[in-house]
C-alpha cells in the first residue's frame, strides 16, 4: 500500500493523469510487496522471540488474513473506480502520459 500510495504521489506530481498514475501503481503493486515480503522474510530469519508461524518477520496468519479480504476487495474497488471515473475506463488511450506532460 505505501509503495504504490508513493508512486501515484510521485506519478501525479510528475504531470500525469491520475487514470495512469493509479494503473502503474496497480501493475507495479505485485513488484513492490514481494520484494518488502522478501526482505523482511530475509531481515528476520533466526531472530528469537518470534511467534509461531513466522517466517522471519513475516507473520502467515497476518498476512493472509489480509490477503484474502484485499483479493475479495479488489473487485468491489475496480467496480468502484469504473463507476467514479466511466471516462477512464472507456478511453484509456485517452489519459495516456506524453513525454511533453512530464517535467523532467
Amino acid at each position: 500500500m505505501a509503495g504504490s500510495l508513493q508512486l501515484i504521489i510521485f506519478l501525479a506530481w510528475a504531470g500525469y493523469a491520475w487514470c495512469d498514475c493509479v494503473s502503474t501503481a496497480a501493475a507495479l503493486s505485485l513488484p513492490i510487496t514481494l520484494t518488502a515480503t522478501i526482505s523482511y522474510m530475509i531481515l528476520g530469519w533466526g531472530i528469537d522471540g518470534l511467534p509461531d508461524f513466522s517466517l522471519g518477520y513475516v507473520y502467515l496468519p497476518g498476512t493472509f488474513g489480509l490477503m484474502i479480504p484485499s483479493m475479495l476487495m479488489a473487485v468491489a474497488g475496480a467496480r468502484l473506480a469504473h463507476y467514479c471515473l466511466p471516462d477512464c475506463s472507456k478511453e484509456p488511450s485517452a489519459y495516456s502520459g506524453s513525454a511533453s506532460a512530464s517535467p523532467f
